[in-house]
């Protein structure tokens, strides 16, 4: 028979009771380890992913960015070749109304190309039109590509020019409106009238006022009729022909300049169209294989979390049992039946 005082009992029980507690709390303390470190390990996984994620997305914005921008440049050069077209017809037209000295047809065709030519109202977009321009109508821009810079050279196509009065008044004609203002008061430029000039100095009249000056020529260097002498005589018809034919060379070669720019530029927006496609498949590629690293990832973190808190729990039972077998008096034997046999001695 065991027997047990009712000190010992109570030690027993008090100093197992302590024991237990410091067991839970360490097992407490360990599965709030475990379980940190599994969220840690999933954020260094998240963060790690999303960087990858972010230089590929990197890449693709900046390719993106680039075929948009070539895109819009070989949109307006497409444009501007177009307008070209027109703006040739029209000077045709002028050549011919020209040598026929008809002087309304001659300055409704220079109308029409300078319409065509300005019909774009800005800067950037409109690479033959006055906007487009410095100085006598020259324009150089640089569209960057991925194998390189190409340089594009063009003309403002218009009919613009400027004319310095003897009053020092600079005036300038509003050539899609078909008109100038001097000294404050309108004219339609069909109404002004050829009187007498010299090179580039003009006296010329409407409704009886008579005005004195000197052109500046921009563009395509081409003027209204009454410059040309009204058309009325074989001199201003010539002259009139000769500005026209040297603004037909300065089209063709401003067309030359779009088509080998198309050429260029096209080129290169298919150069990045085909690197945008190869990096947007390496996203996709990417993402896919991240779920599945994803997938396996959670499962390893699963099983190694598991296995680690069975580890403690079974620790911690073992623990206990081995501080309960600490505090449990061993058992003292009286005379039995085995005793009495010697099989047991007696304590």
């Amino acid at each position: 028979m065991v027997t047990v005082s009712k000190n010992s009992i109570f030690n027993l029980t008090s100093q197992t009771n302590l024991y237990k507690y410091n067991v839970e709390r360490m097992f407490t303390i360990l599965q709030g380890q475990i379980l940190g470190n599994a969220e840690f390990d999933i954020a260094k996984f998240n963060t790690q992913k999303s960087d990858e994620l972010e230089s590929v997305q990197v890449r693709l914005d900046g390719l993106l960015k680039a075929k948009d921008e070539i895109g819009n440049r070989l949109d307006a050069i497409r444009r501007s070749r177009d307008q070209l077209a027109e703006v040739r017809t029209a000077l045709a037209q002028a050549a011919a109304a020209a040598q026929s000295g008809n002087r309304p047809d001659f300055d409704n065709a220079l109308l029409a190309a300078n319409l065509e030519a300005g019909q774009s109202r800005t800067d950037k977009d409109n690479l033959i039109g006055a906007l487009s321009a410095s100085g006598r109508g020259a324009r150089s821009e640089v569209i960057t590509l991925p194998d390189g810079d190409v340089i594009l050279q063009t003309r403002a196509l218009t009919t613009g020019y400027s004319i310095t009065l003897d009053t020092g008044e600079q005036i300038t004609p509003e050539l899609t409106a078909g008109s100038i203002k001097i000294d404050g008061t309108k004219y339609d430029l069909a109404a002004l009238n050829y009187v007498s000039g010299s090179g580039d100095d003009i006296t010329f009249e409407s409704g009886g006022s008579t005005f004195t000056g000197t052109v500046s020529r921009g563009g395509l260097g081409v003027l209204n009729s009454f410059f040309y002498e009204d058309l009325g005589t074989q001199t201003g018809r010539d002259a009139a022909i000769a500005d026209v034919r040297a603004a037909l060379k300065i089209v063709d070669e401003v067309a030359k300049n779009l088509d080998t720019a198309e050429l260029e530029v096209g080129y290169g927006l298919g150069s990045v169209d085909v690197d945008a496609s190869a990096v947007q498949n390496e996203m996709n590629d990417l993402v896919l294989r991240q779920r599945e690293e994803e997938k396996a990832f959670n499962r390893s973190l699963q099983v190694r979390t598991q296995v680690a808190l069975s580890s403690i729990a079974l620790a911690a039972k073992t623990a206990e049992t081995q501080i309960l077998s600490m505090f449990t008096e061993e058992p003292k034997y009286t005379d039995t039946i085995l005793d009495k046999f010697g099989i047991l001695d007696k304590k």
